[in-house]
């Protein structure tokens, strides 16, 4: 991670005892500082969320537009779920 860059910006956070000696602990075991650790698992955060809110956002204009399951295909993926759950 590039942290030297004009652009970045300092941020502070308070991060309790155990996140925080995890946090040491990938650092020293990947040989990388713990701020880079931390960059990254914040970009990671970000990303996956970010996708995640457009998916909610994405299916909400498909069903303001109408767009549901059938009721058949309803029953069908039940079924599907209930078979697996009476053979696992």
């Amino acid at each position: 991670m590039d942290t030297t860059t004009e652009s970045a910006k300092a941020i502070s956070i308070r991060v309790p005892g155990e996140p925080h000696a995890q946090l040491n602990a990938l650092a020293e075991a990947t040989g990388r500082d713990s701020q880079d650790v931390a960059l990254e698992a914040l970009q990671r955060y970000i990303e996956a969320d970010a996708a995640y809110v457009a998916l909610i956002e994405e299916r909400r204009q498909e069903a303001l537009a109408g767009k549901f399951a059938t009721p058949e295909r309803v029953a069908a993926v039940q079924a599907k779920y209930q078979r697996a759950e009476r053979a696992g």
